[in-house]
């Protein structure tokens, strides 16, 4: 099954899916107090265009089904509470470097919990979630 990624979602709005998707019985999206539970989602559903495609009806059932996700979300590592704070690995040769968190070649900045857990499982504490764009 191939499962499609879920783009041009807030992280509050992630959230409210998540755990709509774990906990929130199909009925409750037709429960008057939705919007109350979950006001940022139901500002994207509001918004969507009335004559136009209605792609947030299509995420919902894709992800409650398991046939969409969210991208793993990105986090810097901040080691130290300065500009140039920030755990750096050269991806050429694995070097780890502690430097800022401005995106350069063959640098990488940000990491997934998964590969901040492969790095070392102290850095956890460390990490901080990229803010959207």
């Amino acid at each position: 099954m191939t499962v499609r990624e879920l783009k041009d979602y807030t992280t509050k709005e992630q959230e409210e899916l998540e755990i709509i998707g774990a906990l929130v019985p199909v009925t409750d999206f037709l429960d008057s107090t939705f919007n109350d539970r979950y006001p940022n989602l139901s500002k994207k559903i509001r918004d969507a265009r009335p004559n136009g495609e209605k792609q947030i009806l299509y995420d919902l059932a894709d992800y409650l089904r398991g046939y969409a996700e969210f991208p793993e979300r990105k986090y810097y590592v901040k080691l130290i509470d300065t500009f140039n704070g920030y755990l750096n690995i050269n991806i050429n040769n694995q070097e780890i470097l502690i430097s800022d968190n401005n995106v350069v070649n063959n640098i990488q900045t940000q990491f997934t919990m998964d590969e901040i857990k492969d790095i070392d499982k102290r850095y956890v504490p460390f990490a901080v979630p990229v803010e959207e764009d």
